[in-house]
């Protein structure tokens, strides 16, 4: 008997110019955290700017890892 896990994501890219990009991430998510337990439903978003290789991330995540738990990130970073 497995978890039955599924993330399906829908990703939308937009290129403002040579140094700016935006990326949108939607997804969904189904599935239970280890085999036997109780599945659960959720889905998240998640927006980034890059500028150069410098990147802000900001996403908020329903039934993150496939559990009870919801969270709120913000993510900053240095492409290499």
């Amino acid at each position: 008997m497995g978890t039955g896990q599924t993330v399906t994501h829908m990703v939308w890219r937009y290129l403002a110019d040579d140094r700016q990009r935006w990326i949108v991430d939607l997804s969904t998510k189904h599935g239970s955290p280890s085999a036997g337990e109780e599945s659960v439903s959720g889905g998240a978003l998640s927006v980034t700017f890059d500028y150069q290789s410098i990147f802000v991330r900001v996403a908020r995540d329903l039934k993150v890892n496939f559990t009870e738990d919801n969270q709120n990130r913000m993510a900053l970073g240095i492409r290499f």
